[in-house]
């Protein structure tokens, strides 16, 4: 073929299939909206939607009032690095989705499994961009820390914005089930001047406003790090259910431990010794997960089981530790209680699985309670504390609560954080440093990150998403 004849027939097919741009991209119907059989009702919700949330191209925070170019920043950073996944709506299906396990987390609920607070309750802004950050070792979800601070907020922000629509949307479905036509709903709207909307955003961002009242804070102070603590664990693991699901040797390799999680997936118990800890590697990460269960998956909170005990929530924290680094470091069994110890292997374990987010480091600017909260741990040395503020505060700081986690300070509506709040956990800081002690803990590789209970999502893999 000639270069002329060749030169034709690539001008053939450029005219032929054209170069226009590709479509805009669309938020995709709920399955609840679908559901709705008249058709008016269901282009209401859409459109009510597009009142308050905005559209795919030009998406609005709910109930809050956000810098419109932070959040297109967001948008662009989403759809740059986050879309593929997770797809335009949030819903989880992006083009990779079907060949990932787990599935990519669908924010349209509002739940998320890796957070500080109580188990059904909302996680803060700060849990968030930790995720973000620290990505899920394991699964499909990596880290993003190379990114500037500015784009992780500003997705997070996206995150959340798109969260809201998805909570919103459900909502308005729910209410438009007890009407039968368009007309009807519309009237109803018309006639209570917006109240069932309204209504409808109040329930959505209520959780996330009580969030800050929800944080899992220790009960007891952390016990040193030891072999000890290592065996009691041991023994609590054994006898107060974890094996059922996790197996008598932290593999998960057990009949009872298939599950489904909140989005319909299979859930298997993690593999502990896999040291592939998904919510978080700091002893605090841990206990929270034991204390507050994870939520969306079958692992359940341990608070009542073991609220006459709370020491032992520490005790199965160091276990899951010791167990999630011993097989990759080739180390035999712990002994059982009371049995003299072969070696000093424990402690060579805390020492090799230490790293710089260790127990006891300097607490920054994220870290929880305000100055007054800090200064009283500072102060409290002789007291034995149970679930004081001053308590939690100090065992906050004894256990390294402080890299990955959100200041105890109050987001507003869309969860960010007010300059004043800021500012206050910075003064929290120094005393903090000085009530922190000398007590040592490991907390793990530092390229893993951690979860102590189910993996939610099967084959010792935790949640796929953020």
């Amino acid at each position: 073929m000639s270069r002329l004849s060749l030169c034709l027939s690539c001008l053939v097919a450029l005219f032929a299939t054209g170069c226009e741009r590709a479509p805009l991209p669309e938020f995709a119907v709920s399955e609840e909206v679908e559901a709705i059989s008249d058709e008016g009702i269901r282009e209401r919700v859409v459109e009510i939607l597009a009142e308050n949330c905005g559209t795919a191209t030009n998406v609005k925070m709910l109930g809050a009032s956000v810098d419109e170019g932070h959040l297109e920043r967001g948008r662009q950073v989403y759809m740059a690095r986050c879309v593929q996944c997770h797809g335009v709506t949030g819903d989880g299906n992006g083009e990779a989705a079907p060949y990932l396990h787990p599935r990519p987390r669908d924010y349209r609920r509002g739940a998320f499994k890796f957070k500080s607070t109580n188990y059904d309750a909302k996680p803060l802004r700060e849990d968030l961009i930790s995720t973000v950050r620290r990505g899920i070792v394991g699964t499909s979800m990596p880290t993003f820390d190379l990114l500037p601070e500015s784009d992780i907020e500003a997705v997070v922000d996206y995150v959340l914005a798109l969260t809201h629509r998805g909570e919103l949307e459900l909502e308005l479905s729910i209410v438009a089930m007890d009407y039968d036509d368009a007309e009807e709903f519309n009237e109803a709207i018309s006639e209570n001047d917006s109240e069932l909307v309204e209504t409808s955003i109040e329930n959505v961002l209520l959780p996330w406003r009580d969030s800050k009242d929800e944080i899992v804070r220790p009960l007891t102070l952390m016990p040193e790090f030891s072999e000890e603590t290592v065996t009691m664990g041991r023994e609590a693991f054994l006898t107060k259910g974890c094996a059922k699901c996790h197996g008598t040797d932290g593999r998960g390799k057990t009949q009872d431990n298939v599950g489904t999680d909140l989005w319909g997936n299979f859930a298997n118990a993690a593999d502990l010794t896999s040291g592939m800890l998904h919510g978080g590697q700091r002893p605090i990460d841990v206990y929270r997960r034991i204390y507050a269960g994870i939520y969306g998956s079958p692992m359940p909170s341990f608070a009542t089981a073991l609220a006459d005990e709370p020491e032992t929530i520490w005790h199965l924290a160091h276990f899951v530790l010791d167990t999630a680094n011993r097989r990759r470091e080739s180390l035999p069994e712990p002994p059982k209680r009371g049995e003299a110890a072969a070696s000093d292997s424990v402690d060579d374990t805390a020492n090799v699985a230490s790293d710089e987010e260790g127990v006891n480091e300097e607490v920054d600017a994220e870290s929880y309670g305000d100055a007054s909260d800090d200064t009283e741990a500072a102060s409290t040395t002789d007291e034995a504390p149970q679930a004081s503020d001053e308590a939690a505060t100090q065992n906050e700081v004894a256990t390294g609560d402080g890299d990955d986690d959100a200041a105890d300070t109050q987001p507003d509506s869309s969860g960010q954080l007010s300059d004043t709040d800021a500012d206050e956990a910075d003064g929290a800081n120094t005393t903090a440093k000085d009530a922190a002690g000398s007590a040592t803990a490991p907390t793990g590789d530092a390229s893993s990150s951690g979860d102590a209970a189910s993996d939610g999502d099967g084959d010792g893999n935790e949640d796929g998403g953020k």
